[in-house]
């Protein structure tokens, strides 16, 4: 019943051909190597550091048993470390992207390691 109900209400549109909507071919685009080489050690190096941050800052700080902190922390950080490359490879801004992650890392890393240093 749904899916009838659903094919009644299909609209079916024109496609619009207009140029401007299409995104360039990769090789029409300019390259800039040093663009491109800084984006990759950022989303490599600086996501990768992020999320170890995290990750031992979940396993440091969670109030549970020690195994399921260490097990759901180490879990954490290929996945976070993923989504880090993910999105500062989709970012367009190389600033905002560097400054976010620096951020991470140091809220990570500080939470994980300040109060030891400091007791």
């Amino acid at each position: 019943m749904a899916l009838l109900g659903v094919g009644a209400t299909v609209q079916f549109r024109e496609r619009r051909s207009n140029g401007r909507d299409k995104p360039a071919e990769p090789e029409q685009r300019n390259t800039n190597w040093t663009r491109a080489i800084a984006k990759s050690l950022l989303a490599i190096v600086l996501a990768g550091a992020a999320s170890i941050g995290v990750g031992v800052a979940f396993a440091v700080a969670m109030p549970m048993p020690a195994t399921d902190k260490m097990v759901i922390g180490g879990i954490m950080v290929p996945v976070l470390w993923g989504a880090g490359m993910a999105w500062t490879l989709a970012d367009s801004k190389l600033l905002r992207a560097t400054a976010i992650l620096f951020a991470i890392c140091v809220a990570g890393y500080g939470i994980a390691f300040l109060p030891s240093l400091l007791s």
